[in-house]
Formats: C-alpha cells, sequence, structure tokens
C-alpha cells in the first residue's frame, strides 16, 4: 500500500497553526495530535473483511480522496460489513458529480488528518447481500441511488431508503447517472409545488447533469421550458425537449426573455465567480421563485432559509431517497425520462481515467454525466 498517499503532506498554514498551538498549549495540543493520528490509522486497519457466505471478495479496489486535491489514487481496501439495516452492493456503474469535488475531505486542513476517504455517492449495481431488518429487496435484485460510503469501488454499502429497483429499460451506466443529479432536479421542481402546464420555467446549465434531467421533467410536467447553455450545447439542449435554448455567448442572448417573467428559474452554476442571480433576477415573476442549486456562499443558504430574501431566492440541497427515484422510475418506464447517450461520459473504471473524468468536472463543462462502468 503506498503510505506516501495515504499520510497526507501539511500545508503552511496547518504547519504554523500546529506550531502555535504545541507553544500555546503543548499538552493539550501534543494529545489531541497523538489521539486524531492513531484513531486515523486504528479505522484504517482495524476494518475487517466482509462477513458474507455470498462473496468471495475480502478487497476491493476503491478511488481514494488523498493528500493531493487534484489527483486521486485506487487502492485495494477491505471490503466493508454491514449491519442488519444495511445492504451491501456489487457496484456495476458509479457516476460523478460536482458535489464530489465539495465533498473533498483533503482540502479541509486538520480534518483531512482523520483519514483517508472513498469518492462518489452515485451508483447502480447488485445486491450481494442484506441485514436481516431489511425487507423491501433480496439478494439479486437491480438497483440505483446513492450511498455514503462511496461508489467509486467494486462494492459499497447503503440502506433501503436511498435505492430504488433499477428500471428494465435502463443500462446500469444510465441508471448510475439518476441518484445525485436526478433527485436535485425533481426537487427543484418540485419544492413549492409541481410545475403546470401553463407554467414558464427557466434553466440555468441546462446541459449539465441536473439541467438534463431537470428539462425533461419539467416537460412531462407540461410546462414551457427555456435552457441557458453554451452554443457548442444548443443542439443537445434542444433533444432534451426544451422549447427555447439561450446560448450565453451570444452578447444579445437575453433579447430573447426580455418580456418574458418566469415562474420558476433553476440556478444549477451559480458560484463566487459567476453569480447568475444578478442576471436573471429581473426576469422572475411577481410570485416566481428562483432557486439555487449550486448557490454562491454559504450565506446564500442561510438567508435563504429564514426568508430574508425580496427577490425570493431559496437554495435546495440534493437529498436523494427512495420515494423520489421510484418517481423517476415511472418516468423512466413511461419514456419521459431518459439518459441520452450523448449525455453520458462513459470510462472504464482505472487511475488514469479517474482522474481525467475528474479533470472534464473541474472545468464545469462537462455535458450531461461523467459515468464509470466498474
Amino acid at each position: 500500500m503506498d503510505l506516501s498517499f495515504i499520510i497526507n503532506k501539511l500545508t503552511i498554514i496547518e504547519v504554523l497553526t500546529a506550531t502555535s498551538l504545541l507553544y500555546i498549549f503543548p499538552k493539550i495540543s501534543t494529545s489531541t495530535l497523538l489521539v486524531s493520528s492513531a484513531y486515523k490509522y486504528y479505522k484504517f486497519y482495524s476494518r475487517k473483511p466482509v462477513i458474507s457466505s455470498f462473496i468471495s471478495n475480502t478487497h476491493m479496489n476503491s478511488a481514494m480522496y488523498g493528500s493531493d486535491p487534484e489527483k486521486y489514487k485506487i487502492l485495494s481496501i477491505p471490503v466493508p460489513k454491514i449491519d442488519s439495516n444495511q445492504i451491501l452492493i456489487q457496484v456495476k456503474a458509479a457516476s460523478i458529480s460536482p458535489g464530489d469535488l465539495v465533498a473533498d475531505i483533503s482540502k479541509i486542513p486538520f480534518i483531512r488528518w482523520l483519514g483517508i476517504f472513498n469518492i462518489g455517492f452515485d451508483f447502480s449495481g447488485v445486491i450481494m447481500d442484506i441485514g436481516s431488518n431489511v425487507t423491501k429487496f433480496q439478494r439479486g435484485d437491480n438497483v440505483f441511488g446513492t450511498a455514503s460510503g462511496g461508489t467509486l469501488q467494486e462494492f459499497t454499502v447503503t440502506n433501503a431508503a436511498k435505492i430504488a429497483l433499477k428500471p428494465a429499460n435502463l443500462s446500469f451506466s444510465e441508471a448510475a447517472s439518476l441518484g445525485v443529479s436526478g433527485c436535485c432536479a425533481y426537487n427543484s421542481l418540485n419544492h413549492f409545488r409541481k410545475p403546470i402546464s401553463n407554467d414558464k420555467i427557466l434553466i440555468i446549465g441546462a446541459s449539465g447533469g441536473c439541467g438534463s434531467f431537470a428539462i425533461q421533467i419539467a416537460k412531462s410536467y407540461g410546462a414551457t421550458v427555456y435552457g441557458v447553455c453554451s452554443n457548442k450545447n444548443v443542439d443537445y439542449v434542444k433533444q432534451l425537449g426544451s422549447d427555447h435554448v439561450l446560448d450565453y455567448t451570444d452578447k444579445n442572448y437575453l433579447d430573447t426573455i426580455k418580456n418574458i417573467k418566469f415562474d420558476l428559474i433553476v440556478d444549477a452554476v451559480s458560484n463566487s465567480e459567476n453569480n447568475q442571480e444578478i442576471i436573471f433576477t429581473p426576469y422572475l415573476a411577481e410570485n416566481g421563485k428562483y432557486l439555487a442549486i449550486s448557490y454562491v456562499s454559504i450565506v446564500d443558504f442561510f438567508r435563504s432559509r429564514i426568508g430574508c430574501d425580496k427577490n425570493n431566492y431559496h437554495c435546495i440541497l440534493s437529498l436523494c431517497k427512495s420515494e423520489i427515484l421510484e418517481e423517476l422510475s415511472k418516468l423512466i418506464e413511461s419514456n419521459l425520462l431518459k439518459p441520452m447517450p450523448l449525455g453520458l461520459q462513459k470510462f472504464e473504471f482505472n487511475e488514469v481515467n479517474v482522474n481525467k473524468g475528474f479533470d472534464i468536472l473541474r472545468s464545469k463543462r462537462a455535458v450531461g454525466k461523467i459515468v464509470f462502468e466498474i
């Protein structure tokens, strides 16, 4: 095992802070450092092979966050155990999303000392074992959904509340793209009320994972959809069903909507460098809602929660539940929702491709979803 990868290098800030703490509080700081280091290695090395009579594997390949926030490695680690409420799944495909960049614990000083961390939330696969309290599923079921213990690996553990049966008309790769982005799109459109046929909805970031699903779901409700994307993705967004497409690389692109007021604006791209709220809030109807999936700061999240915003600005978290996954399945089985082949960037699961996929994700120019076939 590559211990140089696991043992994270200290940043200058960490060194200075640690030195100061050791000087001011020598006993407390030293004890804390020793305890945290001991806990880190205890957690990693004390893990035992899975206790299951249904698989022969004791170890699995798993993609890991490490000391370099822009470089990931695949390590051999023990297959996780399950408790009475959990499900062991052999992962067939897994996808990544912007949330995986946010979840990279290696970027957080000191916190990253606590251990190495698995990557990924979305997956599809086959149930290999179930806990004694699980009654909704059985071994051999093909499922999709999310897991908190990493999915960019050969096996993962989750619970029944985060998965659903895979639609028969979807491949594993297609199903793996649905979890976070599909639930996020569904939540954003149903957060206040289900859209109706005369609603006008603007989707910013229409060619991304969440935007791709939001267009199709909104159209299934009969709403009129306007999608915002770059010139190279205009045809793709049209194929998704968007009634109108705004090419933001055209300096006059806002002329298309100058006389329109939107009932809902779904913003999937805003960040500290690109605050779309400033541009599009004037196009919001009097009782319309501006819903940010990717918001500028934590301050935005809290101001939206306490209702102190005159522009009806709201932030949403992508909570993936089996009930929502089942609703997505119904849309898929009715051919109202589909992860289009053009919107899937598929890679074989290996270290080179994992880093390549994250480079694409980090560029903020990904079309659809990035999926790894395992």
